[in-house]
């Protein structure tokens, strides 16, 4: 299994699990500053990649009406940490 967790610029954190079967997402907090004040989650349809002073677009499996599919795009990421 592989976590990833990852920090943006304006302070929202995000863990991103793979495991054989399965690639989630899920904001762990976030500020007033991010303009999402609630945590939620997702299903990946593919794993993200993820850079330092770049954006990250967490690609959905949730459909939305009039939409192929829902793309979370963060702020720029400043920190990247694999956990074990």
């Amino acid at each position: 299994m592989k976590i990833v967790e990852f920090t943006t610029e304006n302070g929202t954190k995000f863990r991103l699990v793979h495991n054989r079967h399965l690639m989630t997402w899920e904001r762990l907090s976030s500020t007033p500053r991010s303009g999402v004040t609630r945590s939620n989650s997702g299903t990946l349809l593919e794993w993200p990649k993820l850079a330092v002073g770049y954006s990250a677009y967490l690609n959905d499996s949730d459909v939305r009406p009039g939409c192929d599919h829902h793309y979370v795009i963060t702020s720029h990421v400043v920190l990247i940490e694999e956990k074990l």
